[in-house]
């Protein structure tokens, strides 16, 4: 299910609503129930105050807002149009990312979930913070 849809005007076949699920829940999580798990750890030691359900809806919609850009971001030549995507579209989701600190956060999390593998190594909550905060300027850069 792609960011915007809205599932009760669905008409999908019991089926097909399955594979959906299945689907989004491989994209979301592709390494199972372990993957999910260090997830919501990682979220909780980054913001406590969140509930476990609310920051992993603001983690996929960052992983799917740093999927449009993954590739590159990290080309010079391209990091200012990819950052100005990134600052447009997290801007859409003001109600989920409702400070900029967490915008910042939660995409440099869309972006490692983008790269993760099986072994599952994600770093620190102080290492994605301190990336969170090399790209907060280049985000704000866009507007709050």
């Amino acid at each position: 299910m792609a960011l915007g849809e809205i599932q009760w005007l669905q008409f999908k076949n019991k089926k097909t609503r399955e594979r959906d699920e299945r689907e989004y829940a491989e994209w979301a999580f592709p390494y199972g129930k372990e993957h999910e798990e260090k997830v919501t750890a990682l979220l909780k030691e980054l913001d406590p105050k969140e509930s476990p359900q609310v920051a992993k809806v603001c983690l996929l919609t960052a992983k799917e807002i740093a999927e449009r850009v993954h590739k590159i971001i990290d080309m010079p030549e391209h990091r200012d149009y990819a950052i100005k995507c990134l600052a447009k579209d997290l801007k859409r989701y003001k109600s989920i990312f409702r400070k900029p600190e967490y915008r910042a956060i939660y995409c440099v999390l869309g972006f490692i979930e983008l790269d993760m593998t099986p072994a599952l190594n994600y770093p620190t909550a102080d290492e994605i913070r301190i990336k969170a905060n090399e790209l907060l300027p280049e985000l704000l850069k866009y507007g709050k």
